[in-house]
């Protein structure tokens, strides 16, 4: 019968008996005989309990009177479970020290000596959020609670291949491109221009992306080139980064204003029109057929007609 401890992702202890793990319910000191007595229920809340006592050494086996059966458990063992678990304490220990390594960089260090099974049990997401919990609480590491807090290491402004890719920062926002997105962006005769609320830290209120259309020999593919993280959503905002992006291409001899061929399509919001329109006066602003479809059934419930929209076919010939 194997029998060890392993660490938990939340810094506390799990018992392991042939790949059935259990967590600690209580633990105690013995009157009777002064031992160290520690009460564990298997994770999966299967009913299955054991009793171990700790040894000199700060080993566990199994108390007297409390005898382990593997048919106390409704399940199966769980070796790639214990697997998994392991990664993830080498994920919370490579998050603490190198603070300059990035969630997805860790993520792919802890998973490159594993089997393809076992990655497949470790999230790129769960391992973001294991990274951000642990740096939390790290002294140089703490979540700012304003843009003026943010201290980025300089490897952390810039590219893989090492490009400058924070291009502009003041009190209002983050500004992301490289020199060579800024060409495919001048060269690009269509952009998507949206905002995003899911990949935004909390201090910021959206991350704005800017997509162009690059050619790709008889093809024509879009890809983000430019990143906003904003604090807001005002027109005062949108043109405060029209006109810092605007400046970075100038000093790169980038022309991305003086083209009568581009097209800007966005969702429906006013503050971005007004501001896009007026920062480049050239281009022809479109709006999306998906935001305008959802506008139209917006306006059909605010009306009553959803009912209507739903069952009567000559109405929603859709």
């Amino acid at each position: 019968m194997n029998i060890d401890i392993v660490p938990s992702i939340h810094g506390g202890i799990l018992l392991n008996i042939n790949n059935f793990i259990y967590k600690k319910n209580k633990d105690l000191l013995r009157k009777t005989d002064g031992k160290h007595v520690f009460y564990w229920i298997c994770v999966n809340k299967c009913g299955a309990k054991v009793r171990t006592v700790e040894t000199n050494e700060k080993k566990h086996e199994l108390d007297k009177n409390s005898t382990f059966f593997a048919d106390q458990h409704c399940h199966a063992p769980e070796p790639i479970g214990l697997e998994v678990r392991k990664i993830k304490e080498k994920i919370k220990i490579h998050a603490k020290s190198s603070i300059e390594d990035k969630p997805l960089q860790i993520y792919q260090k802890s998973i490159n000596d594993c089997s393809t099974i076992v990655a497949s049990h470790v999230s790129k997401n769960s391992v973001q959020q294991l990274v951000k919990r642990q740096r939390r609480n790290v002294e140089n590491y703490k979540e700012p609670k304003s843009i003026d807090e943010i201290c980025l290491a300089p490897t952390m402004c810039q590219t893989l291949k090492g490009e400058l890719f924070l291009i502009k920062k003041n009190e209002n926002l983050l500004l992301f491109t490289t020199n060579e997105n800024c060409k495919y962006l001048s060269e690009s005769i269509c952009w998507l221009a949206d905002g995003t609320f899911k990949a935004c830290p909390q201090i910021f209120e959206q991350m704005y992306v800017i997509h162009g259309s690059i050619k790709r020999g008889t093809n024509e593919i879009f890809v983000p080139l430019v990143f906003a993280q904003m604090n807001g959503k005002s027109e005062e905002l949108y043109t405060q980064v029209f006109c810092l992006l605007n400046e970075f291409c100038i000093e790169k001899n980038i022309n991305i204003t003086q083209t009568n061929d581009l097209e800007i399509i966005t969702d429906f919001e006013k503050a971005a029109i007004n501001s896009l329109t007026e920062n480049f006066p050239r281009a022809t602003h479109s709006t999306c057929f998906f935001h305008l479809c959802q506008s139209i059934y917006r306006k059909i419930q605010n009306i009553g007609l959803s009912t209507k929209y739903t069952n009567d076919p000559e109405f929603n010939p859709c």
